[in-house]
C-alpha cells in the first residue's frame, strides 16, 4: 500500500485538497470492488492540528503530524490561496520535511499554486513545472532557477509532478492513479 500525505497547508485551497483525497479514496474502492486491495493510504497531514479557513467559517483538522510521519510514498501539495508570499511563510515548517521525505524516495505532487510551496523547497531547481496561468509571473519572479512552462497542464519529472491550475490538477491527479493502480482505474474514474 503505498502511504499518501496531503499537506494541510495554512491557506489551502479546500477544493484542491479535497478532490485530491476523494479522487485517491474512489479508486480505492474501484479496487476493493474489483476484488483488490486498496492502493492509496491517505492520510491529511499537518503541522498544526487544524486550519481555519475563509475568516473561520471552514476548520480543518489534520489526521497526523508531519513529525509523526517518518516515511511516505507520495507528498500531495494542494493549492494555496492568495496572498502568495504569506501563504509561503507560513508554511515554511513544511519545507524541511519535504526535503527529507523526497531523500527517502517520496514522489511530490504540486497542485495549482501548490508548485510556490514545492518551489521553495528547491526540488524544482532547474526543473520544467507548470502553476496556475495567473500566478505565472509572479512565479517567475520568485523562483527564476525553475523553467515555467505555461503551455502544459501537468509535468511529469522523476517523481516531481506539477499540475497547472483550477481543474488541471484534476487532470493530474487521474493521471497519477493511471501511472500508480493502471489503466482499468483510470478508465473508470475518469467517467
Amino acid at each position: 500500500m503505498k502511504h499518501v500525505s496531503i499537506l494541510l497547508l495554512d491557506q489551502v485551497n479546500l477544493a484542491g485538497l479535497d478532490n485530491a483525497r476523494q479522487g485517491l479514496l474512489e479508486a480505492n474502492q474501484f479496487l476493493v470492488q474489483a476484488g483488490k486491495e486498496p492502493l492509496f493510504d491517505v492520510q491529511v497531514v499537518g503541522v498544526q492540528k487544524s486550519i481555519f479557513l475563509n475568516k473561520g467559517l471552514f476548520a480543518i483538522n489534520a489526521q497526523v503530524q508531519a513529525s509523526q510521519v517518518t516515511k511516505t510514498d507520495l507528498i500531495i501539495i494542494p493549492p494555496v490561496q492568495a496572498p502568495l508570499d504569506d501563504a509561503i511563510l507560513n508554511n515554511a515548517e513544511f519545507l524541511p520535511w519535504i526535503r527529507a521525505q523526497r531523500a527517502k524516495g517520496a514522489e511530490v505532487v504540486s497542485l495549482c499554486m501548490g508548485a510556490f510551496i514545492l518551489a521553495r523547497t528547491g526540488l524544482l531547481d532547474g526543473v520544467d513545472c507548470v502553476t496556475h496561468w495567473k500566478a505565472g509571473e509572479a512565479f517567475k519572479t520568485l523562483f527564476p532557477k525553475v523553467n515555467l512552462v505555461s503551455e502544459k497542464i501537468l509535468i511529469d519529472h522523476n517523481g516531481l509532478y506539477t499540475g497547472g491550475g483550477a481543474f488541471s490538477s484534476v487532470n493530474l491527479i487521474l493521471y497519477l492513479i493511471e501511472k500508480m493502480v493502471g489503466r482499468e482505474c483510470a478508465v473508470y474514474c475518469s467517467k
